[in-house]
């Protein structure tokens, strides 16, 4: 009968065991090893593999001030939607502050690395575990225990928003090495070329066609689905050309594909299209994508009785468009990210 009582206790502590690890869990380095999605609320964009892609470029030109800015207010957004304790926030908000104020004294002579250790101390942001396994963020009078009080929202607007100030601090104070700089430069130069030379992705295809925080190059092969764009026909095919004409179609891309080589300068493909032309029937056909600009094909139509064939041509009009060079961007600034904002314990 001892027994129950020692059962009814291990009812409760275990509970509040799991509690406890579940608060804790969103400051292990493993975060840096969990697959995320992209995006999400003011919380969910701290998550470490997913704020670092916003701030990648700003490390990229060294531009360590506007990224630690950067970091604070995302974090005081973070905090705002996880309802975490406003003494807590001001302490995390306050350690920001006083490193943005030792980067506007930054040196650059020989004395930099003693300054940044003793000074910016780049470590101070770093989740510190102690002997039971458990996580705090900060030392002394603004420690922050993100504990059994804390929620797992609350835990993973505070670690996490710990973590991206950490990353950045982290490549302050440890510069590229030879062969990240050779690998981020070769990164640049696939990205660069693909926002050049590539055929624009439109919302549907971006959807389907995801890609991962973990891609380090754009696609080699690229979904063509529902993609619409601008082109003209050549009608009146009849070996005169005084029977030419031409009429502006929207060519609607129903399903293809296309494929890069030569670092993403040049891609080769075909699709499946339907053409709308202005007082005519709609068309159907195909489209060979030879290259940037070298778009062309064959639409079939059904008029006046027989099939009448005209001769395509295909404008990437939404390419035009900055929204277009967005995903790029986006996708740039990641790959970028696992190479300048490495996690400490990133596999």
């Amino acid at each position: 009968m001892r027994t129950r009582p020692r059962l009814i206790a291990a009812g409760v502590l275990l509970p509040l065991a799991a509690m406890r690890v579940s608060a804790q869990a969103p400051c292990s380095p493993q975060q840096y090893n969990v697959s995320v999605p992209k995006g999400g609320d003011d919380v969910q964009r701290m998550q470490p593999q997913v704020s670092r892609t916003r701030y990648a470029a700003l490390v990229d030109s060294a531009k360590w001030i506007e990224a630690m800015g950067a970091v604070g207010a995302d974090a005081a957004r973070a905090f705002h939607a996880a309802g975490v304790p406003t003494a807590d926030s001001s302490k995390f908000l306050r350690q920001v502050d006083e490193v943005i104020r030792a980067l506007q004294s930054l040196p650059t002579d020989a004395t930099r690395a003693a300054y940044i250790n003793a000074t910016v101390r780049p470590v101070r942001f770093d989740p510190i575990r102690d002997a039971n396994g458990q996580y705090s963020v900060f030392t002394g009078p603004d420690e922050i225990d993100p504990g059994a009080a804390y929620s797992t929202r609350q835990a993973e607007a505070v670690c996490w928003s710990a973590m991206s100030a950490d990353g950045i601090l982290f490549r302050l104070n440890l510069p590229l090495e030879p062969a990240a700089i050779r690998l981020l430069s070769a990164i640049t130069t696939s990205w660069m070329n693909y926002r050049t030379y590539g055929y624009s992705r439109q919302p549907i295809e971006l959807f389907l066609q995801r890609g991962s925080l973990r891609d380090t190059l754009p696609p080699r092969a690229q979904l063509i689905l529902a993609h619409v764009s601008g082109g003209g026909e050549i009608v009146g095919w009849g070996g005169r050309l005084d029977s030419l004409s031409a009429n502006e179609t929207i060519v609607i891309e129903v399903l293809g594909g296309i494929g890069y080589w030569h670092n993403y300068t040049r891609y080769a493909g075909a699709s499946g299209v339907i053409a709308v032309s202005s007082g005519r029937p709609i068309g159907g056909g195909a489209l060979i994508h030879l290259g940037p600009g070298l778009r062309g094909g064959v639409v079939w139509r059904r008029e006046d009785g027989a099939t009448r064939t005209s001769a395509l041509m295909s404008f990437d009009v939404y390419g035009w468009f900055d929204r277009s060079k967005k995903p790029v961007e986006d996708g740039f600034n990641a790959a970028r990210s696992l190479v300048l904002l490495r996690g400490r314990a990133e596999r």
